[in-house]
């Protein structure tokens, strides 16, 4: 089997990528401030980034289902009665929309509890909002629960956010409140860091290893744009070591400083969520000249085939969903989130194969808080926090479409009997900016197939470590 079979094959490892998921399978989610608690149906997740101050977060992301609980201790006997605290809640959410109208409002028990329940429609962010909001009238306190989707979908899950709704219930007994910690973005409009990295890159083919170490540094810089934040890098210096040959390291180095001096920039919200590339052109350009240059000394004779291939990779489509996954490691998974020191939240969600016509298989991903660390080893008050994300991916249902395009790409029947892609990332971020300090992700890739009825496995390991310097610009 050629090389360069190969070596698309691990393309594609690489161009896969997870969307941002849905948080954890519960049926119930008890409240962080030992208040109340919710029976949901096994479709909904626990979240942590939809409001930093509810005490229940939880969302069915298939749907466009979401729900938050908001608490406030008072005496409902006293001081603002359940009507007025009920308009002011809708008055709020109104406040925040765009052509917001109440389209209707009743009266209900919930839990025994005497509530009120309005639903109003909008529009935020140029999209159509429509919001079921219920005030509770609770022993000591008064609780909101707001629910809500896509207005285009409201007469499918409006069924769905009021029974999800009813399974709101006060606790029995009160719990001890949970101390969480708020992931806060708050990048600087001129941040300029260097950033030295290091990447450990291992191939097992047919028992084969072939292993590269991979390191160097680049500048990342930010800039302010009209509500949103442009992220770039640039001066970027590559090494590769350990190499199975001098020339082919050389070769290799040159190649990818080539490729790395082109890097789209992009673009976040000043909520933390990536927008879009700004311009992957110039990279897929300079990509091109190389990759053509080495199709006509490796396969001159599958030329257009071969292009065509890399083309998909160095779509926008793919860029974007790779530097969106970089993204959601560094920052957003954990932009305006709140957690609990040693929590575990577990997910799922989807991963794209965009060599695959963006194939989509399932993800199974946990969130970790893990505890408060040294942001660096000068820092004795531990100011950094130490995150984790961990996903498992369920390639099965890609098995299929994986052995039709490398059947395509060998020019012979491939079946593929399994698929294995798995990631741990720990991130040490400061909370109140979410500026990183440093970055370890470990993600392994293992494929059983056969070939002309040869049996063969392949596995790629890749350890990806960086480290963040922060300085003012001028300096």
């Amino acid at each position: 089997m050629s090389r360069l079979f190969f070596c698309i094959l691990f393309l594609l490892f690489i161009s896969a990528c997870a969307n941002t998921p849905n948080k954890s399978k519960q049926n119930i989610i008890l409240s962080d401030d030992g208040l109340s608690e919710i029976s949901l149906q096994k479709n909904w997740r626990k979240q942590h980034n939809l409001n930093q101050v509810a005490s229940i977060q939880a969302a069915d992301m298939q749907r466009e289902l979401y729900l938050i609980v908001i608490s406030e201790q008072v005496d409902p006997s006293r001081g603002i009665s359940l009507t007025d605290y009920s308009r002011l809640t809708v008055s709020n959410i109104a406040n925040n929309l765009e052509q917001a109208a109440i389209t209707d409002q009743h009266e209900l028990i919930i839990d025994g509890q005497k509530a009120i329940q309005t639903e109003v429609r909008g529009i935020i962010n140029n999209i159509g909002i429509h919001y079921i909001s219920t005030a509770i009238a609770g022993k000591n306190a008064y609780h909101h629960v707001l629910s809500w989707t896509l207005a285009s979908l409201i007469n499918v899950n409006r069924d769905r956010l009021v029974a999800a709704t009813d399974g709101f219930s006060l606790s029995d007994n009160q719990r001890n409140p949970v101390a969480k910690q708020y992931f806060q973005f708050d990048w600087p409009q001129d941040l300029h860091a260097e950033v030295e990295f290091k990447i450990t890159d291992e191939k097992i083919i047919a028992g084969e290893s072939d292993r590269k170490v991979i390191s160097g540094h680049y500048d990342l810089a930010t800039q302010g744009q009209k509500n949103h934040l442009l992220v770039s890098s640039n001066n970027t210096s590559i090494t590769v070591e350990d190499a199975s040959e001098e020339q082919a390291s050389n070769e290799i180095t040159n190649m990818l400083a080539q490729l790395t001096a082109q890097t789209p920039s992009f673009l976040v919200t000043p909520q933390g969520t990536f927008h879009r590339i700004v311009d992957a052109e110039p990279m897929r350009k300079k990509a091109l000249t190389i990759v053509n240059k080495k199709i006509d000394e490796l396969a001159p004779n599958r030329k257009s085939q071969i292009r065509q291939n890399i083309e998909k990779v160095l779509s926008d489509s793919t860029i974007s969903t790779l530097l969106n996954e970089y993204w959601n490691e560094l920052v957003g998974y954990w932009a305006d989130g709140t957690m609990a020191q040693g929590e575990t939240i577990r997910a799922s969600g989807t991963y794209q194969l965009p060599m695959l016509h963006d194939k989509q298989t399932e993800m199974e991903i946990t969130y970790e808080f893990i505890g408060n660390v040294p942001c660096t080893d000068k820092d004795m008050k531990k100011s950094c926090v130490h995150l984790r994300t961990r996903s498992i991916v369920n390639a099965d249902n890609a098995r299929e479409a994986m052995g039709l395009y490398l059947s395509d790409v060998a020019q012979q029947k491939v079946n593929i009997h399994s698929m294995s892609i798995q990631s741990i990332v720990d991130l040490v971020s400061d909370p109140h900016t979410l500026l990183p300090y440093s970055v370890t992700k470990t993600k392994s890739n293992t494929l059983n197939f056969d070939i002309s009825g040869q049996k063969t496995t392949t596995e790629k390991i890749e350890v990806y470590e960086s480290s963040f310097k922060y300085k003012k610009r001028g300096t």
